[in-house]
Parts: C-alpha cells; structure tokens; sequence
C-alpha cells in the first residue's frame, strides 16, 4: 500500500512506568520572538501495578512553550491539555473495558489459557508548525482482546496567538457545496489507489459525503490540509481511514482564509 495513504506512524519512544510523567520529544526553538516549541509528556497506569497487567493505560499530550514571557494564552491550552489527559486515564481506569479485561484474564487463568494484556493509548503527534499555528493528529488505539485493534483518529488545531481552537471554516473558505466536491474529487481518487482496502468503493457521491460530513476530520500538515474518515464510517466494514490531502498551492490557495504556505516556520527540529 502506498505510505502516503496512511496517516502517519507514531515513532516517538515513550519512556514510562506506572504512575509516572516523563518528558520527550524536545523540538528547539528559533532565535524570533514568539517562538513555539513542543515536547510531549506521558501518563502510564498499569492494572493491576506488577509486571504482568491486565490492561495499561497511555496517553501523551503536547506541551508548548515560547520564548514570550509570561504567556497566559499558552498556559491555558497547557494546563486544558493537561487536564484532558488526566481526565482520561482516570475514567478508563474505572471503565467497563477494564472490568473486562478483569473478567477475561480470571476465566484464562482458570482454565490455562494465555491471556495478552489489553490497553489504550493516546497520541498527540503535531503535523504543523508555522504562523503561530499548530496542528495535531490525535491517534487513539484500543486493544480489548481477539486479533484487532481499534484504530481512530482527530485533528485538532489551535491558534496560538489567541488560544482558539480552529473549526475548518475558519481555516478554509469553502462553500458547502464546494466542499463537497473537493471531498467527493480526493476521496475518489484515493480509493481508486487503494481499492482493495476499501473493499472496492472507488466512487463517491456528493450524498455520501452529506451523509458523513459529522464523521469529516481534517488537520494541517506542510503540504496542505490533510480530510479524513476514520474506519468503518463512509466505508462501512473497512478498517482503514480513507484520506487525502489538499495543497496550499496553486489555485487552490484561494481557498483558505489563513496564510498556511508561504511563511517560514515558527520552529525547526535540530
């Protein structure tokens, strides 16, 4: 399958154990004023805390910082962001897929089996970096048992200057009905590409995409601004996400509001 189907792999290695935070990921800073850098830090609980859990919980979020004094405006998507992640790990301790996993691993136990540890994990991996925007792609997996995993993802993107998060029409300029085009023309194409994965639906129409549009996620990425369905939604019974990114470039530069191209970015990885 051609890579650039697929939305991008999590290489990050996340160091951990239970109950604890760990730092990672530093991208430096450019010598400007603002200037945002992201790291990442990871909360990790394991259940039961041993060596041998029954489920493991995951979830890394981004923190931002700047070369700004005193900024308020990044505090507070920090701490929000923080927030989410603890919010998270705590309602899935007491989840019913934990009290599954519970359940699963006594009946294996009993009766000799193995039993492989379920888990969920949480990624925020940043796409986009530039004109005091930044955008992520926010990967979750869930393992409850069997031979799958439970794939799905959301984009989200902020302003950096106001603290906002960005709905897409305030970064793209599109009319409804031309949205639906656009979509209709990508998600064609990519289908075709990949057919087989998509159990052979390589055609879209502008009431399939209507039917969805609450299920459309987008993030930015340095190439343009990345659609995308998540598994088993425009495409019932396929477990990939049907994606397709469209350039900032061109005619199509008319259709954003913000100027995504052109500038250089904020922040550099050494």
């Amino acid at each position: 399958m051609n890579k650039s189907k697929l939305l991008p792999l999590i290489t990050a290695i996340i160091f951990s154990f239970t109950g604890c935070k760990d730092s990672q990921n530093t991208i430096q800073p450019q010598a400007e004023t603002p200037a945002y850098s992201i790291t990442t830090e990871t909360i990790t609980e394991k259940i039961p805390s041993d060596d041998d859990p029954v489920y493991t919980i995951s979830y890394t979020y981004p923190v931002i910082t700047t070369t700004a004094k005193d900024d308020k405006t990044i505090s507070v998507i920090n701490e929000a962001l923080k927030k989410e992640a603890s919010d998270y790990v705590n309602a899935k301790k007491t989840s019913d897929d934990v009290k599954n996993a519970k359940n699963i691993y006594e009946l294996a136990k009993s009766a000799g089996k193995e039993f492989y540890t379920h888990s969920s994990t949480v990624n925020y991996i940043m796409q986009y970096n530039k004109n005091n925007i930044v955008s992520f792609l926010k990967a979750h997996e869930d393992y409850t048992g069997g031979t799958n995993r439970i794939h799905y993802s959301e984009g989200i993107t902020f302003n950096l200057e106001t603290g906002n998060k960005y709905e897409l029409s305030d970064i793209f300029g599109a009319t409804d009905q031309t949205l639906k085009k656009i979509l209709v023309n990508g998600f064609k194409t990519e289908a075709a590409d990949n057919k087989e994965i998509f159990k052979d639906k390589t055609d879209f129409t502008e009431d399939d995409i209507n039917k969805n549009m609450s299920n459309l996620n987008w993030y930015l990425s340095p190439d343009g601004i990345v659609f995308f369905f998540n598994p088993n939604t425009i495409i019932p019974g396929a477990n990939e996400i049907l994606q397709f990114t469209y350039a900032y470039t061109g005619g199509n530069k008319l259709m954003f509001k913000e100027n995504l191209f052109s500038k250089e970015p904020s922040v550099k990885p050494d």
